[in-house]
């Protein structure tokens, strides 16, 4: 089904309104977020209703959501304090009850791709098969971790746990299997997004090229074709990427200054146990290969520069110690998980990411370098 008319993208910013009534909400702010998750604007309930008016552009559909700050301050990630929707329209109608557990009822009206995106997810085969082990698994779930951690409160959460995994498994594959026949789709299109932007970059091209040219140039498909140029332009025997972080005496430090040796970059950060547990390994080999050419380059991903800085005094890193709290270098090197090891040559090539690079293989990798 075809949403809308999606083939001229260029951008046609038109002021669009969007309203709701939250049971409960009283006279409490709401806050408005673009597609990037970013707050743009915040009103005032009034009765429980509010009224955004907002610069959006209709031609390309993205997800936009509210979050309320009532909730969010209860400072529970079990608590439901937030919600997403496509405005596609001008007429973009929410309603919904604030209740213990946070958000209740939500509806979404005047958004053919909320609705299509709703549909979609609400008919694939796994979750439907989902749906029925949903109850038991949080059950066993709070059994263990705020119950009794026994035996068989943990082979009730093995047996469920195992299952849902199973299912989502399962879930992909629906979700894949959608593409053909909802390759004009903006809603399958963010589907798709949301749900495999970190996959290999064979994979995504493959994928993508099986959305209709009329999706091409829309926004989650763009933002995957830049995720692709970025794993390339990161992935081995290319150029490693540059970037320049703030260290531990506070002056900022670029990767191209070190050119000309060999730079073993270990992404980290101070709450990452196998981060930590990778300490004495990169201690080691500092000291044994420092004086043939290795310089080893630590960055930390830590939000708050006091953790970094607890870390560091814990820890007593001899080489260079970075740090990264807008994550830069995530996007540049786009890795999703820490640690994340990238092994540069003097000409400042990528020769290895994490293979070979960790525990006792690291020792063997760069004996063999520096032979």
């Amino acid at each position: 089904m075809l949403l809308m008319s999606l083939g001229s993208c260029t951008s046609t910013l038109k002021e669009q309104t969007i309203t709701g009534t939250i049971k409960g909400l009283g006279t409490n702010p709401i806050v408005l977020l673009n597609e990037e998750n970013v707050p743009i604007d915040t009103v005032e309930a009034i009765n429980d209703t509010f009224v955004f008016k907002h610069q959006i552009d209709l031609n390309d559909p993205k997800f936009h959501g509210v979050t309320f700050p009532l909730l969010s301050e209860k400072g529970s990630r079990m608590i439901k304090d937030r919600t997403y929707f496509f405005v596609d329209s001008d007429a973009i109608q929410l309603t919904a009850t604030i209740a213990e557990g946070g958000l209740e009822d939500i509806v979404v009206t005047g958004s053919p791709a909320t609705t299509k995106y709703d549909d979609l997810n609400a008919n694939f085969p796994a979750n439907i098969e989902i749906k029925k082990y949903e109850q038991s698994y949080m059950e066993a779930f709070n059994k263990y971790n705020y119950g009794v951690q026994n035996d068989e409160n943990r082979k009730q959460l093995s047996y469920y746990s195992s299952i849902i995994d199973s299912l989502m498994g399962m879930k992909r594959q629906n979700m894949l299997d959608a593409i053909s026949i909802n390759d004009k789709s903006v809603a399958m299109a963010a589907m798709f997004y949301f749900n495999f932007r970190n996959e290999p970059v064979e994979f995504l091209e493959k994928h993508l090229a099986q959305f209709s040219p009329e999706l091409q140039n829309t926004y989650y498909l763009k933002q995957l074709y830049t995720k692709i140029a970025l794993k390339k332009s990161s992935s081995v025997g290319s150029m490693a990427p540059d970037f320049e972080l703030m260290n531990a005496n506070g002056e900022m430090v670029k990767l191209s200054s070190f050119k000309g040796r060999y730079v073993l970059i270990d992404f980290w950060a101070s709450w990452c146990g196998p981060c930590i547990r990778e300490v004495p390994h990169l201690k080691k080999v500092y000291e044994k290969f420092k004086d043939h050419g290795l310089e080893i380059i630590s960055v930390s991903i830590d939000d708050k520069e006091n953790a970094w800085r607890k870390a560091l005094d814990k820890h007593q890193l001899p080489y260079v110690k970075l740090w990264d709290d807008t994550k830069v270098t995530q996007d540049l090197y786009q890795f999703t998980g820490i640690p994340y090891v990238v092994l540069v040559n003097p000409e400042g090539d990528i020769l290895q990411i994490n293979k070979g690079l960790r525990g006792d293989d690291l020792e063997t990798t760069l004996e063999a370098l520096f032979r």
